[in-house]
């Protein structure tokens, strides 16, 4: 389960980091509070609670582009199908380039941010 927990951990520090981001943005704690959001709605368009194969028209295609879908495969992957390791790849893949993206952007909102102060 150390895998599971990789691969949450850095999903986690995804979001964290475009939390971050959003908040020295802002200039607010609100800002950050309302970026945070934007998680429920990729969590709802990713198969969460049903197998991919079965979505249909939009959200099929939603849930394809939708990274968080990858991560979620990757871990019922583990969990409940067994190790397979396409799904747990794309699972590393998409969680560890979206905390690279997300946590240099938020490193790079605090360097803009603390230059003007």
């Amino acid at each position: 389960y150390f895998i599971v927990l990789s691969i949450a951990f850095l999903w986690g520090m995804g979001f964290a980091g475009y939390s971050v981001a959003a908040g020295v943005r802002s200039g607010s704690s609100q800002g950050a509070q309302a970026a945070s959001f934007l998680f429920f709605p990729a969590l709802f368009l990713a198969p969460t609670f049903v197998p991919r194969e079965a979505l249909r028209g939009w959200l099929a295609t939603a849930s394809a582009y939708n990274p968080t879908t990858y991560v979620i495969e990757a871990m019922r992957a583990i969990m409940v199908e067994g190790w397979i390791n396409d799904m747990i790849f794309k699972g590393f893949i998409a969680a560890g380039s979206f905390a690279a993206l997300t946590l240099t952007f938020a490193v790079l909102s605090a360097r803009k941010a603390t230059e003007k102060a």
